[in-house]
């Protein structure tokens, strides 16, 4: 089961995310999940979790929720997936694996008795690495982080002869802590006290209850622990990490090479979390590369000439993969279609839902059918196969020979004009974005493209991409790079080069310009 967690606030439990569940996020009392933060609207956020997986959606919050690092749309459910990070104003949170929990004891009568022992100081520290590194090199490579601690942990109650190893999360302002991998059988809380001196990663924390100011301490005396070994595992980007070692029997005594073995352990197993860590950021990265290669050869030609027009076309994802969706292919009677769409959303079920409609299109192109009935068909298709909030606006046309161009507008707007150096907004005929009803009907527009006339259509991302202060790129901005612009060929590289000028060198959302020119 996944969590939701807050990640400034370990003493916050984790949330589970359970199957049907529509959790409310913000300062409100009544929220599922409460966040005392002023910069949290009171119900900031909603998390649902249904069959197709994890979402978020933005409830209209002042100041707006982010995910991993990309502003998220009012309304607009975003998939959410293990290790996904959310910001809610200053507070962050993690989707994350739910971990077994343990309970903690605190006892005033171990307050100073906890004697912390150097690694390395008796000289055994080499040896120990050494045995563990063993131990790691026989670790399956398809393994987690949890997984490969626990030969690390049996391995350390055959060294020091304890009964139980532990790696936990613990975080001083929570009741337990979170247990991610364990060994040997013995149920029992553990000590506070220990894992608070076992702060410094250098040192050991070692109770024993030979010593005589501990024969009366509850927490180990009522569990009949002998002996307790402690100490804190770094890892960059995951703190409170601990190993966490006891035992109550006869062999459960514990001498200085026992603790190097303990605190060569925490660093091995640091760097196997780290190891583990960018495994998986690895593994992510080169699965996105993969499907924004499939996207990209989904996507017509970057230029190209086709029944007397001439094309450019130029998208750019503005995260990992793109919800935009655009292409120009022939049609049997000599026509040509052509397309430019933009899918709500981002992230895998945006992209999933642009392969779809970029299929069909192109499947579309081998029919000759008027473009509303094109429309009308993507509509209906993908409304069977979307949730409610899945939809797609778009911008199609089909060109004829002499230069005649019939158009369908499903709630896109973005298209423009180019002739003799005047470019005009086209307010062309159409519907509803596709997707929303399975049975909507479009209208068109036409209008006469003359020898070097040209049509441009372009996604929100280039009109309503931010600069710096706040401000939207805007139509208007459009309009003039177009309307300066001498030719089809030159039309992207001018818009780019104003959208880099006016938001920077990265973009928030996806960014598709297509050009036709008439030859």
């Amino acid at each position: 089961m996944l969590v939701l967690a807050d990640d400034l606030n370990p003493g916050v439990a984790p949330l589970p995310l359970r199957r049907g569940a529509r959790i409310l996020i913000g300062r409100a009392p009544d929220c599922g999940f409460v966040i005392d933060d002023a910069a949290v609207s009171r119900q900031h956020a909603a998390i649902a979790v249904d069959d197709v997986g994890i979402a978020v959606e933005d409830l209209g919050s002042r100041h707006g929720t982010r995910v991993n690092g990309r502003s998220i749309r009012t309304g607009i459910r975003v998939p959410l997936a293990e290790g996904d990070v959310l910001r809610l104003g200053r507070s962050v949170l993690r989707i994350r694996a739910a971990h077994a929990r343990v309970r903690t004891n605190a006892d005033r009568s171990e307050d100073g008795s906890v004697r912390t022992i150097a690694v390395g100081g008796s000289g055994g520290a080499d040896q120990a690495l050494r045995v563990l590194i063993d131990v790691v090199r026989s670790i399956p490579d398809e393994e987690s982080a949890e997984s490969a601690a626990r030969p690390m942990l049996d391995r350390l109650l055959s060294v020091t002869g304890l009964e139980r190893a532990l790696l936990v999360r613990f975080h001083p302002s929570a009741a337990d802590a979170e247990i991610l991998a364990a060994s040997g059988t013995a149920e029992r809380p553990v000590s506070r006290t220990v894992l608070a001196s076992a702060s410094d990663p250098t040192k050991v924390a070692h109770l024993s209850q030979s010593q005589e100011t501990l024969r009366n301490a509850e927490s180990i005396m009522g569990g009949r622990v002998r002996e307790v070994l402690c100490t804190r595992i770094v890892a960059e980007g995951d703190e409170g990490l601990y190993l966490y070692l006891d035992g109550s029997g006869a062999r459960a005594a514990v001498d200085a090479g026992a603790a190097e073995f303990v605190g060569a352990a925490a660093r091995i197993c640091g760097l196997l979390i780290e190891s583990f860590a960018r495994r998986r950021l690895e593994a992510l990265r080169l699965d996105v590369e993969r499907a924004r290669q499939v996207q990209r050869r989904l996507l017509s030609e970057a230029d190209g000439s086709i029944g007397g027009f001439s094309w450019s076309l130029h998208s750019l994802p503005g995260m990992l993969l793109a919800g935009d969706f655009a292409g120009i292919a022939p049609r049997p009677d000599g026509s040509i279609l052509a397309w430019v769409g933009d899918v709500s959303g981002k992230g895998a079920a945006a992209a999933m839902l642009m392969a779809s409609a970029q299929a069909w299109m192109y499947a579309a192109a081998t029919r000759v059918e008027p473009i509303a009935v094109t429309v009308g068909g993507l509509s209906g298709f993908l409304t069977a196969r979307s949730e409610a909030s899945e939809f797609a606006t778009m911008f199609a046309l089909v060109l004829a020979p002499d230069g005649r161009a019939t158009m369908c507008d499903a709630g896109h707007g973005v298209a423009f004009v180019i002739e003799e150096g005047c470019a005009t907004r086209i307010e062309a005929d159409g519907g509803l974005p596709v997707g929303i009803v399975p049975d909507a009907a479009y209208e068109t527009s036409e209008l006469s493209l003359g020898r070097g006339a040209r049509i441009v259509v372009a996604t929100d991302g280039v009109h309503e991409q931010r600069g710096a202060g706040g401000e939207m790129f805007g139509l208007e901005r459009i309009i003039s790079t177009l309307a300066s612009s001498p030719s089809g060929m030159d039309d992207i590289p001018r818009i780019m080069d104003a959208l880099r000028a006016h938001a920077g060198a990265s973009f928030e959302d996806d960014v598709t310009v297509l050009s036709i020119a008439r030859d």
